[in-house]
């Protein structure tokens, strides 16, 4: 299955060179959980990092599909 994964601030490093505009596109296998992103790209996992699927914040134990981008980001807190 064909993916898109983009990553976001400092999680722009894990990326590599030839990534354009923080993006990769990804060949997995089918059944993959959202969740193993992280591991793959030794992210910290949630709450330490925010997840969207096509826009949307995933389900629990989500498993990807064909055509989905990611995107992985730093959560961020303010006050």
């Amino acid at each position: 299955m064909q993916i898109q994964l983009k990553l976001l601030a400092n999680y722009r490093t894990h990326l590599p060179q030839h990534a354009e505009d923080n993006t990769i596109p990804l060949t997995l296998p089918d059944n993959f959980l959202a969740d193993g992103l992280f591991e793959l790209y030794h992210l910290p996992p949630i709450p330490e990092s925010v997840m969207l699927i096509n826009g949307l914040t995933p389900k629990e134990e989500q498993l990807l599909q064909e055509g989905d981008v990611i995107c992985i980001f730093p959560a961020m807190a303010g006050g």
